[in-house]
């Protein structure tokens, strides 16, 4: 699989997540245990592009929303990703998953 293949199939949001916008602020609800997250504007902006948006669609997307340079966009999201894999939001592709 080619980098470019693997970074627009790495993000799958974890279908026990529930989310909506509140005043331009998503919140994440967990279904199987309940806990509850609010994202900052920032990653408001990035988690509804997970499910069908490659690495590089999103940084661009960071770029032209928050005027913010390329370094600090991919920065932000990475951050925001890796944290998302950390606590279960996210879940590797269903070809990747063990069952």
């Amino acid at each position: 699989m080619t980098e470019k293949s693997r970074t627009a199939a790495q993000f799958c949001t974890n279908p026990d997540i529930a989310w909506q916008v509140l005043d331009d602020e998503a919140v994440l609800l967990n279904l199987s245990d309940g806990t509850a997250v609010g994202l900052n504007p920032t990653a408001s902006h990035i988690w509804p592009m997970l499910g069908d948006h490659d690495e590089t669609s999103i940084v661009a997307s960071l770029i032209d929303e928050f005027e913010v340079s390329p370094e600090t966009a991919l920065a932000d999201v990475r951050n925001f990703v890796a944290l998302c894999f950390e606590h279960s939001l996210l879940v590797p592709p269903s070809s990747e998953r063990t069952e």
